[in-house]
């Protein structure tokens, strides 16, 4: 097991995208280029307070809540190509831009709704796109041409069923063939990913069952709008299930290296871990709305932002704040604080607005952060 992924991160750089229109200001802003600064010297105060904020257990449900802000989930890169897939357009299509020359390379109009999301991967130079709409729906490309000759994506999508609602987050793993789609009707739907075939359902539950005050989760074997009406893993019939456990709208899903599933619900601020066969690992309420999600290379840790402008690295399997085991002696929490002062002796560096997005480069020398205010924040490893 290594323990060098998702260690102590000590510097970050500060690039400021917010509108701006004093030219003068840019002007300064690109001749400065990035400032880097120290992470290493949390205070005890911060370190205590940000420790308490994320033992608190909210057992308060939310209500749903409409996000102004584009989310992470509508856009996929594709590095190798210097692609830019993007989704969430008004006329539903699902729109490709080259990195080099900012054009638009393809337009795709194959959904009937809404595209909601999107995810690509890449397995031995073979590449997959997966898109889910609002039309119910997922579709799969398993071939890009980076030719720069013929469009990106010029074979016909395979179509998956199954969902009674619009798709609201969608994964792939080409390492273990699978494809997760999350909806608005609360499940999780599995499918091989090269050959499109259905594996399983799996009920994501978001309140607690007044039978044992634990959270339900339960898989199926056959598809939901099949014959079947009974839980393979409780023995309960799904109609009896439905009338203990509140089911609310996924919000995100994600596949780690070791073939475990993550998903979100936002409603409930609620994280569950599934292993690959549907199995219930964990469930953690959490803090505060998380908007940002992206797994440690080795698929152990759960890093997550969101509005307590809070980093959080989380074990996948439990859930818990990941500052044991080989993480043992790193912090778990990152808010951003330094400790360099400027001439006015006023502290900087602290992540002063919602974490927007997280990415991890590879072998995970850096950790980029996006904020709602526009920055956008590199830390590095020590």
């Amino acid at each position: 097991m290594r323990t060098r992924p998702t260690a102590d991160f000590i510097s970050y750089t500060t690039i400021d995208y917010k509108s701006n229109n004093n030219n003068e200001e840019i002007r300064k802003r690109s001749q400065s280029e990035i400032t880097i600064e120290n992470f290493t010297n949390n205070t005890n105060e911060n370190r205590k307070r940000s420790q308490s904020s994320f033992d608190i257990d909210i057992t308060q449900s939310s209500t749903r809540v409409s996000d102004e802000h584009l989310s992470s989930q509508l856009f996929a890169v594709i590095p190798d190509l210097k692609l830019l897939l993007s989704v969430g357009h008004w006329d539903s299509t699902l729109r490709i831009t080259s990195l080099d020359t900012g054009k638009l390379v393809q337009t795709l109009l194959l959904h009937n709704g809404v595209v909601t999301c999107i995810a690509a991967a890449k397995d031995f130079g073979q590449y997959f796109v997966a898109t889910g709409s609002r039309d119910c729906t997922v579709m799969i490309w398993n071939s890009i041409n980076g030719s720069g000759k013929d469009d990106p994506l010029s074979s016909e999508p395979s179509v998956l069923y199954g969902h009674d609602d619009a798709i609201t987050s969608v994964a792939i793993s080409p390492e273990h063939d699978i494809v997760v789609s999350g909806s608005q009707d609360g499940t999780l739907i599995v499918h091989t990913l090269r050959t499109c075939s259905y594996i399983r359902s799996i009920i994501n539950g978001v309140s607690r069952s007044p039978m044992n005050n634990s959270i339900e989760s339960n898989s199926q074997s056959t598809p939901l709008r099949s014959s079947s009406n009974t839980s393979l893993n409780s023995g309960i019939p799904i109609d009896e299930l439905k009338g203990i456990t509140k089911v609310s709208s996924i919000t995100w899903v994600g596949i780690s290296r070791e073939s475990m599933i993550v998903s979100y619900v936002a409603e409930e601020r609620l994280l569950c871990s599934y292993t690959i066969n549907g199995h219930l690992l964990a469930s953690k309420i959490v803090p505060d709305r998380l908007y940002a999600f992206t797994f440690s290379e080795d698929g152990l840790v759960l890093v997550t932002g969101g509005d307590s402008c809070l980093i959080a690295l989380r074990w996948v399997r439990t859930l818990e704040l990941a500052k044991d085991g080989p993480r043992k002696g790193f912090e778990s929490l990152l808010d951003g604080c330094e400790e360099i002062y400027h001439e006015n002796n006023k502290k900087v560096g602290i992540f002063n607005s919602p974490i927007r997005s997280l990415h991890l480069t590879k072998y995970e020398r850096l950790l980029i952060v996006g904020l709602e205010s526009g920055e956008v924040k590199v830390l590095a490893q020590e």
